[in-house]
């Protein structure tokens, strides 16, 4: 039996999920604490599967009880349900919760949740893949001090920041790995620059792929994802995509050289469930991990495959008839001659 725990200072709202799933008893062994403190204390005494908190609790939050379990249990499953959460906190959450559950939440969704979160961590066990297995335990997202860096440089980018200047002390190696992805958009010497050139938003989505790159870089690829990756944001522009999509293009793009060999669906599968936890958005997991084999795609998440799809006919890429397939089934098609004859 799988042992769960679900954490929420609202006596009521446990008693509602000790009814709703009463009729599970024979498959989850179900225990509730009454708040943060009380799951620190129960996931110190004993082992879970999954821990299932509420977000906003006095004196211990939902995102101090994940952080903890993550260090003690780096195995278990971790799941944030709430109905509210400051943005700040929720990207804490984010960064140490494998998913983020609005409340009220349905019983049947709830339930499908735990055992998709399960399912991922048994195929974790099946493919003994150290890279995914750190993704699991332990994303490997942008660190706090860089978050906090790029929003006070986002709120007065001409003023280097102490945060800044302790992340760059603490970080210098990220910044260079960073540095080299964004020098295929702007050239850029500093962190200042880059915001003032590019966003935050874009600073960090480079971070994000540094910390990715950090298990699945592969030196081979390093020149051609860089290449892929300009085109897909030119591409994304080109179409007139948003800024923030063109970024996530750009993002597909470096990341997909890294990944194009990998042919197993399931191994797939499971990295896009572990993506997000590492702050990738849903249209740039949706790219890299082969969402483009069950065409057609819709919303802009259609965008972002598209314009990595085109890209890489633009440099050549092997895959010309399935990629020619994707770009019908996102609308592009008329296009198609002139990317395939960029890329001859």
């Amino acid at each position: 039996m799988k042992r769960i725990l679900f954490v929420d200072d609202e006596r009521n709202v446990l008693s509602g999920l000790r009814r709703q799933l009463h009729r599970l008893r024979d498959e989850w062994e179900m225990h509730f604490a009454g708040g943060g403190q009380e799951a620190l204390a129960a996931v110190d005494a004993d082992a879970f599967d999954v821990v299932v908190t509420d977000m906003q609790m006095p004196m211990v939050d939902g995102a101090q009880v994940l952080a903890h379990v993550m260090v003690v249990q780096p195995r278990c499953v971790r799941l944030v349900l709430s109905g509210h959460a400051d943005p700040d906190r929720h990207r804490l959450a984010a960064s140490c919760a494998h998913r983020f559950l609005d409340k009220p939440c349905e019983p049947e969704k709830l339930q499908l949740e735990i055992r998709d979160a399960l399912a991922v961590r048994d195929a974790l066990d099946e493919f003994g893949d150290e890279r995914l297995e750190r993704l699991w335990c332990q994303p490997h997202g942008p660190s706090p001090a860089f978050v906090d860096a790029l929003t006070a440089l986002q709120s007065n980018p001409v003023v280097m920041s102490a945060t800044t200047r302790e992340w760059l002390e603490a970080e210098p190696q990220l910044w260079s790995f960073v540095q080299d992805i964004l020098a295929n958009l702007e050239e850029v010497q500093s962190p200042v620059q880059a915001v003032q050139a590019l966003g935050a938003r874009a600073v960090l989505s480079a971070a994000m792929v540094a910390g990715f790159l950090t298990n699945f870089r592969n030196e081979t690829s390093e020149g051609r994802g860089l290449e892929v990756a300009s085109d897909a944001w030119r591409i994304a522009g080109e179409q007139e995509l948003p800024d923030e999509l063109q970024m996530d293009a750009f993002v597909a793009g470096v990341m997909h050289a890294h990944l194009e060999e990998e042919q197993d669906t399931r191994w797939l599968d499971t990295l896009a469930y572990l993506l997000p936890t590492a702050g990738f958005s849903e249209h740039c997991v949706a790219a890299v991990t082969r969402g483009d084999r069950t065409p057609p795609l819709g919303g802009p998440t259609a965008g972002v495959v598209g314009a990595l799809a085109a890209a890489c006919l633009v440099n050549g890429h092997p895959r010309v008839d399935e990629l020619q397939q994707v770009l019908g089934s996102v609308g592009w098609g008329e296009q198609i001659p002139a990317w395939t004859s960029a890329g001859s």
